[in-house]
C-alpha cells in the first residue's frame, strides 16, 4: 500500500477507535448533520429516494456506513467500501443496528483500485471523501464500475471558501485532518478536468 494511502488508513482506523465509546452517535445519514451543512444530504436522500428501489449502490469511501443506511432502508442492496478496518466494522454494526445487514455489505478496499466487475453499479454515493483520493484514479474508477446509465451523487467541500480553508489548516495541527487531504481539496477546476 502507498504511504499516503497507509497513513490515511491509519488515520481513520484512530479516528473510528476513538468514537466507539457508549456515547457514540449512531444516527445515520441526514440526520447526524447540524442544520447548516443538512440541506445538500437531504436533497441527495430525495434523489435517492426517487431512484433506489431493487438498484445495487455502491457507497464509496463509506467511513462508519452513515450514508449506507438510507438507501438499504428503501430497497436497496449496498455495497460500503472504505480503507479503514475499523471504520468498516463500525459500518457493519450500524447496518445490523437499523436492520438493514441483509441489504448491506461492507469491505476495506482501496477506493482507487476497486476490486468489482466492470459496469456493476447503477448508483455510486460519495461523502467528504474526494479531497482524500488522487481524482483521476477515483474517477475512473467510479466511472469503470458504474453501468453505462447509472449516476453518481454526493456531497464533498470544495476548497474556495478562505474561512473553511483556514479552519481545515487548524484542524491539520490538531491532527484532525491529514495533510494530503488538505492540499488535494477539491477544486471545482478539478472537476472540470475531469468530466
Amino acid at each position: 500500500m502507498e504511504s499516503r494511502k497507509e497513513k490515511e488508513r491509519k488515520y481513520f482506523d484512530k479516528k473510528s477507535l476513538e468514537s466507539l465509546p457508549d456515547s457514540y452517535d449512531w444516527r445515520s445519514g441526514s440526520e447526524i448533520f447540524v442544520p447548516i451543512i443538512r440541506d445538500p444530504h437531504v436533497f441527495c436522500e430525495q434523489w435517492l429516494k426517487q431512484r433506489c428501489l431493487d438498484k445495487k449502490i455502491l457507497d464509496y469511501g463509506c467511513g462508519h456506513g452513515i450514508h449506507s443506511i438510507f438507501p438499504a432502508q428503501n430497497g436497496a442492496y449496498v455495497v460500503g467500501i472504505d480503507i479503514s478496518v475499523e471504520s468498516i466494522k463500525i459500518a457493519r454494526q450500524r447496518s445490523i443496528r437499523e436492520g438493514v445487514d441483509k441489504n448491506t455489505t461492507f469491505l476495506m478496499m482501496d477506493a482507487e483500485a476497486l476490486g468489482f466487475d466492470d459496469n456493476c453499479f447503477d448508483l455510486i454515493i460519495t461523502n467528504g471523501i474526494l479531497s482524500y483520493l488522487d481524482l483521476q484514479k477515483a474517477f475512473s474508477e467510479m466511472v469503470r464500475v458504474l453501468k453505462p446509465e447509472g449516476y453518481v451523487i454526493g456531497v464533498d467541500t470544495i476548497g474556495h471558501n478562505p474561512v473553511l480553508n483556514l479552519n481545515r489548516k487548524i484542524r491539520l495541527k490538531i491532527s484532525q485532518r491529514t495533510k494530503w487531504s488538505i492540499d488535494h481539496i477539491l477544486k471545482k477546476s478539478d472537476y472540470d478536468k475531469q468530466v
